[in-house]
Order: structure tokens, then sequence, then C-alpha cells
């Protein structure tokens, strides 16, 4: 087995047949966060949301996508000449993946591109044990989608903090003020049908635990290019936890939990605790910086 592989499987402690496809496809961020620092992407762009959080910041859920931000808009960005140190990378593992582009940026100004491969074949192809090869269907794939914005709205703060695996770099990523902004923009303007992100209620009540404060300024601003602000009126802490406790009043408490419950170890902890009652009165826990 490739040393490297070998290290970073280590670190997990596979039980089910999900835990092994979330470890897998962490192994491929973590290479793909490598490639992509090898060729220059961290010099015009920073890691951010859920996958960012995890990685850096040891969020206790796995995540599935790569949410980029470029440091300053450029509505000419191009993804191509990074794809090569990418796709190498993970090469150079033992991972043979398909690299599918959609060149045009959708209506937010997201750029989006999708790795993909049969993942019993990948894992069976670079020699992981049996235990966890075992766990996976011989028809289950392995998708990660990686995105960028290439219009981000103004004014968040970043770090480069080191990444050890599969070998020592830097990544540029968001602090930890502007991904929990971030997160209160989705969670408070993201429009999903009838699906629940309760993925982002999850990362709220984390947020919270560590005292994270909400940065009204980058909020406003993203507010207001998503078009949730308008007008003269600058936003204010009452707005905020005005639109926060309609949200939590209205949320569907088994939706959320059915989108979050994969992507955590022991789900029951949050099933016993969540209720639109929880949620109203963690609203008493945030906290504001100008």
């Amino acid at each position: 087995m490739n040393e490297a592989i070998e290290r970073m499987l280590s670190e997990y402690n596979v039980q089910t047949d999900t835990e092994a496809q979330h470890a897998l496809r962490e192994i491929v961020q973590e290479i793909a966060l490598y490639g992509l620092w090898d060729g220059g992407f961290f010099k015009e762009a920073a890691f951010y949301g859920g996958t960012a959080l995890r990685i850096f910041y040891s969020l206790d859920r796995f995540s599935e996508d790569m949410d980029f931000s470029l440091l300053a808009p450029n509505e000419n960005f191009s993804f191509e000449k990074y794809r090569k140190k990418l796709t190498s990378a993970l090469r150079d593992m033992g991972f043979s993946v398909d690299f599918e582009v959609n060149d045009s940026p959708n209506k937010n100004n997201i750029w989006s591109a999708f790795l993909k491969g049969n993942t019993l074949n990948q894992m069976m192809s670079i020699g992981i044990p049996e235990t966890i090869t075992g766990r996976i269907h011989s028809e289950q794939k392995l998708k990660v989608k990686i995105e960028v914005d290439v219009d981000p709205a103004p004014g968040f703060d970043t770090e480069f903090l080191p990444a050890l695996n599969p070998i020592p770099h830097n990544v540029q990523v968001y602090d930890l003020r502007n991904l929990f902004t971030g997160k209160i923009h989705a969670l408070l303007c993201r429009e999903w049908g009838n699906r629940v992100k309760g993925r982002d209620w999850y990362d709220t009540v984390w947020y919270l635990q560590k005292k994270v404060s909400v940065h009204i300024p980058y909020l406003e601003a993203k507010m207001r290019q998503s078009g949730h602000w308008e007008g003269l009126k600058p936003l204010t802490e009452t707005d905020i936890l005005d639109r926060y406790r309609e949200k939590a009043e209205n949320l569907d408490i088994q939706k959320a939990l059915a989108d979050v419950e994969d992507f955590l170890k022991d789900p029951s902890a949050v099933r016993r605790v969540w209720s639109n009652q929880f949620f109203l009165k963690l609203a008493r826990h945030f906290k504001f910086e100008n």
C-alpha cells in the first residue's frame, strides 16, 4: 500500500459502509488540496465551507464538496492550469479519476467540476485492506464536487494553515469568523425548496460552541450581493437574529436530521436534542463583530 495512504487511513476507525466511503472521499480531498497547492492555486484562491472546517478546524462531521473562493473577482478565471497538478497528485497516490468540468459559472458565479471514479476499483488499485474494501459495493461511485466562487463578496479574511497529508504543504483558508459568517448567510438566505440543509444547522451549533463571532460587515456584503439586503439601512444584530428566529421556528426538524445523519459518527446525539425550541433558544449565544 502507498505509505502516505496507509498513514492517512490509520486515522480512521471504519465501522460501517458509509464511514468507509467518507474516509476514502476525505483522503481524495486532502490529496486534491496538495495538488492545488503544488500548482499555485492558493495564490489566487482560498478554501472555505464544511470540508475546510472539517480538515483544518476539526469539525466532527464528514463533508462532501470542496468549496473555494477567488481572493478577488475574476470573470475570466480558468481552472485548466491547475487541473494537471491536481490529477497528477491523485495519480501519484494510486488514484485514477475522471475530471468533469463545467466551464461556465452558474447564475451565482460559481464555477464547478467533479472528480469521479469507481470507489471499489480505486481502493483495490492502491492496496487498501479488505476490511475497508469489503464494505464498499462494487457499483458505488466516488464523487467529489469542486466549486470556485469567481465573484466573491468583499470583506473576508484568510490565513495560511499547514496541511500534513499526503505531504506537508500550506493552504489558504478563510478564518473561522468569516467561515461562520458564510455559513450564517447560507442558513438565512439559501433557498433549497423542499430540501432542508441540516448540515448548516449542525455547523452553526459547532461554531456557537467555539464562541465564534459573526462578522456583520461581511454578512451584509454577502446579503447585498445575493439580493437579500437592500437600501441604505445597515445590517444590524437585531436584523440577523430576527431572520434566524424565523428560520428556526419554521425548520422541519425531521428533514434536517435526515440530511445530516449520514455525516455523523453518532446521529443519536442530535436526535435527542434537536427541536425548534432548541434552535430558537440558541439565538442568545450569538456573538457579533463589526
